[in-house]
């Protein structure tokens, strides 16, 4: 276990993965570490985690009924960290596609002033998601995407097809409360490395990390060249997370 040197900064319990996630993430960023390779490791801690739940919960959870093409949730805002911004757009860049890239800045174009509710009642489709139905950037998407999840798929099916519906997507509670601490890691991790960890809609930061050449390495720098596509500043986090309380 990774010796505690940092408190946690938003609400809820201290507990699960979140106090280690919290440390590793604060001391590999002091060390030097990328940002972005760092966003990669904690993806994919999220997906072993998911992993390890599946084959081993207890719980009596109903486990998540997603799959491949499955793609329903995939027509919501998406906030992401800076670092899993220039994550995606290295992994973009390494396969060169104008068609795509028009796409994601037409998208990024078209929910200019756009709310998160707003974008649930036009189900907006995400540009990187494929023909098929399953996304093209599947081992560099978001962690948002990769903890989210649904016990029921025709609950999923239902709200696709009709937004309007008071419909709640039922969720496995303790993947959730898994999740969620691990993510709650990696932000605090983030926020106590300096890194403030600054919420963007998904389309309108990877637009601009993809038209500026430079803006990765302002990122790196300490500079915000995101701050046009920002949905939530990281001290606003606080409220919206809960306020956690020192001990």
């Amino acid at each position: 276990m990774t010796a505690r040197r940092s408190l946690p900064i938003y609400g809820g319990v201290d507990s699960g993965p979140r106090p280690d996630a919290r440390e590793q993430v604060r001391n590999v960023l002091e060390s030097g570490v990328d940002p972005v390779v760092v966003a990669e490791r904690v993806g994919a801690n999220v997906d072993a985690l998911v992993a390890h739940w599946m084959t081993h919960d207890d719980s009596g959870d109903a486990k998540p009924a997603c799959a491949r093409g499955c793609s329903h949730c995939c027509h919501q805002r998406v906030e992401v960290t800076a670092p899993e911004v220039f994550l995606l757009a290295r992994v973009l860049r390494a396969l060169p596609n104008a068609e795509r890239d028009a796409l994601i800045a037409e998208t990024a174009t078209s929910l200019e002033g756009m709310d998160g509710r707003t974008y649930h009642r036009k189900q907006v489709r995400c540009a990187l998601l494929g023909e098929d139905g399953a996304c093209t950037v599947y081992a560099a998407r978001p962690i948002a995407c990769r903890r989210h999840h649904s016990t029921d798929a025709s609950a999923c099916a239902a709200v696709h097809r009709d937004p309007t519906l008071d419909v709640r997507i039922p969720m496995a509670h303790s993947l959730k409360w898994n999740v969620s601490a691990l993510v709650l890691g990696w932000l605090e991790g983030l926020a106590h490395a300096g890194r403030a960890p600054h919420h963007y809609e998904l389309h309108a930061a990877l637009a601009i990390a993809l038209h500026d050449g430079e803006a990765e390495a302002r990122f790196l720098a300490g500079d915000d060249p995101l701050r046009p596509a920002r949905t939530r500043a990281a001290e606003e986090l606080t409220i919206y997370l809960g306020v956690a309380v020192d001990s």
